[in-house]
C-alpha cells in the first residue's frame, strides 16, 4: 500500500505542475506532504505535555520546512528568469493577478510604485536573507518571527493561497521556543490569584 501511495502522489504532483503553476513553483505539495511526514513519532498515540516533548530531529524538520517553503520560492523569482523580481517590478500587478485576489489587495494596488518596488525587495530579503535566522542564536529566531508573521498575515490579507499561507504560518511558531511562549501562556494552569 505504501508504493501505490507514493506512485499516486507521484503522478499528482507531476499532473498539478501543470494544473497549478504557481503551487508548482514553490514546490509545495512535496513541502505539505513532507511537513506530514516530519510529524511521525515512533510511539503508536503520543502524548502531550512537558513529560513527552517533541523529538529534536522532528523539530528540526519541520523548522527545516518552514525555512525550504520561504527560501525556495525566494530562489524560484529569481531563478525563474523573470525579469520583474530583478527590475522589482513584480508587485506592481501582482494585486489584481494573485490568485484570488483580496478587496484588501484592491486597495493595495493602488498604491504608488514605490510602495511596490520595496514590497518587491522586502519579499525578496525575506524570503533569501531573513530566513537564514532560523539558524542563529534564540533571539534573532524570535525577532524573525516578529518580522516573518506580520508579514505572512499581510500576504493572507491580500491574496488568497488556501492552504499555503496557514501551513507557513503555523510553521512559524515552531521559531518560538518555551520559555519565550511561557510569558504569555504560564505553567502554573492558568492560576490568576494573586
Amino acid at each position: 500500500m505504501l508504493v501505490i501511495c507514493f506512485v499516486c502522489f507521484l503522478s499528482f504532483v507531476s499532473a498539478a505542475q501543470r494544473v497549478f503553476p504557481v503551487i508548482n513553483r514553490m514546490g509545495c505539495c512535496s513541502k505539505r506532504v513532507s511537513s506530514r511526514f516530519s510529524l511521525l513519532r515512533p510511539e503508536f498515540r503520543p502524548s502531550f505535555g512537558p513529560a513527552s516533548p517533541p523529538s529534536r530531529a522532528s523539530l528540526f524538520l519541520l523548522q527545516w520546512e518552514w525555512f525550504r517553503i520561504y527560501f525556495e520560492s525566494g530562489i524560484a523569482n529569481i531563478a525563474g528568469g523573470d525579469p520583474e523580481w530583478r527590475h522589482f517590478t513584480a508587485m506592481d500587478e501582482y494585486y489584481q493577478n494573485g490568485p484570488l485576489p483580496t478587496w484588501i489587495g484592491w486597495y493595495l494596488q493602488h498604491l504608488p510604485h514605490w510602495f511596490h518596488a520595496s514590497t518587491a525587495f522586502a519579499t525578496l530579503a525575506l524570503e533569501l536573507g531573513l530566513v537564514w535566522m532560523l539558524f542563529l542564536p534564540r533571539r534573532w529566531r524570535i525577532l524573525c518571527f516578529l518580522i516573518v508573521t506580520p508579514w505572512e498575515l499581510g500576504v493572507i490579507l491580500t491574496a488568497n493561497y488556501t492552504f499555503l499561507n496557514y501551513l507557513v504560518l503555523t510553521l512559524g511558531i515552531l521559531l518560538l521556543d518555551d520559555r519565550f511562549l511561557l510569558c504569555f501562556f504560564p505553567s502554573d494552569g492558568g492560576n490568576l490569584s494573586v
